[in-house]
């Protein structure tokens, strides 16, 4: 059952308020009703990783910017559909950008993955920004740790420390970098396969 209008400007006024239980509560709520919506809308869209990350961005923009929504021009359900929507077709125009660039964009990276040899350099100096592999990641990928994370993946590195380096998480025990480094992983090569990146799996 979808949340009502009451519960919408109840919830709503509890995020005004500062509540600290309203965010986790609104998005509990919403996610799959939102979903749900974009898929009927949406039939085409075959990615629902594409649909879900829509939804989920739209509901943390709310819940971190509630004073944006205006209860006397629509339901909160309204409101979040229509952001929600805006970001999918965002992330729909970008996809067909992607796509223009998706066959360099396997080919080098089939051809980082064959090297799965590559020496390891022991000079930093060889930054990322030089790499003609990352140099073929698109701009948007601009978080610096995300940019090391992928040139690591896709130059089949497997090292859980390396990993764990990068995300500054060297001092955790080993059991618990397994877990961390495997969630940003997953994340990372989900965005790789939305680029257009083929990855060979790894034995």
């Amino acid at each position: 059952m979808p949340p009502t209008k009451d519960f919408g400007e109840e919830v709503h006024q509890r995020l005004l308020q500062g509540d600290p239980t309203a965010p986790s509560e609104v998005i509990l709520t919403y996610l799959e009703p939102l979903i749900g919506r974009l898929r009927q809308r949406f039939p085409d869209v075959k990615d629902e990783t594409i649909i879900r990350d829509a939804v989920t961005d739209a509901l943390f923009q709310y819940v971190q910017s509630p004073g944006r929504f205006n209860p006397a021009k629509s339901s909160l359900a309204s409101y979040l559909t229509m952001a929600a929507r805006g970001d999918l077709l965002n992330a729909l125009a970008r996809e067909r950008r992607r796509a223009a660039r998706q066959v360099p964009l396997e080919t080098v990276a089939e051809a980082a993955l064959a090297r799965n040899t590559l020496e390891e350099s022991e000079d930093s100096s060889d930054s990322m920004a030089a790499s003609p592999l990352m140099q073929a990641i698109p701009q948007e990928v601009s978080d610096p740790t995300d940019r090391e994370l992928l040139e690591m993946i896709l130059t089949g590195e497997r090292k859980t420390a390396r990993y764990a380096q990068a995300l500054g998480i060297a001092d955790r025990s080993e059991t618990e970098q397994r877990k961390i480094v495997k969630r940003h992983k997953d994340r990372l090569k989900k965005r790789l396969r939305r680029l257009g990146v083929k990855l060979r799996e790894q034995k």
